[in-house]
């Protein structure tokens, strides 16, 4: 029998072991438990995981790209894998969140206009975006809900003359 001594994180990567999200063997391990088990091993060793390091990362399942999420609006109901190579469920994980910042597009509009109940016509869609983008590089991070339905009350209150 094979054995494979999985380890999360950094911890063990010197002493070379494998990176439990890297090993590709469903039978041995249960991936549904592996964002929770990476979780208590951050909290227990006090090592941050990178934000990038796939399946694991606080941002493996974001996107802000306005392409990918484009892609996502018309695919990840009935094919996740077009966007990742597992569904986020596989690895215990949340369905993506699409974020509002520099890097987005319309369809980020879209998307978080219907989560928060907003409606916009195509021409206040494409100035708020406009206003998202600006005030995302002027701060230099994504933005909040909050300021994003700022900047879409304001752009709908010029379109209604007020």
């Amino acid at each position: 029998m094979f054995l494979i001594n999985p380890v999360h994180g950094r911890l063990g990567d010197d002493a070379a072991f494998s990176r439990c999200q890297e090993i590709n063997s469903g039978r041995l391990i249960d991936f549904g438990k592996m964002n929770e088990l990476a979780q208590l091993v951050r909290e227990l060793s006090g090592v941050q995981v990178p934000s990038c390091r796939p399946f694991v990362g606080d941002g493996a399942f974001t996107i802000e790209s306005g392409i990918v999420t484009g892609w996502y609006r018309n695919v990840f109901e009935d094919n996740p894998t077009t966007l990742y190579p597992v569904h986020p469920g596989f690895v215990g994980r949340e369905d993506p969140k699409i974020l509002m910042g520099k890097k987005s597009g319309i369809d980020n509009i879209w998307v978080w206009g219907e989560k928060l109940g907003i409606e916009l016509s195509e021409d206040e869609a494409l100035a708020v975006l406009k206003e998202v983008k600006l005030k995302s590089h002027d701060l230099k991070r994504v933005l909040t809900e909050s300021e994003f339905m700022e900047i879409a009350e304001k752009v709908r209150g010029k379109g209604s003359g007020a």
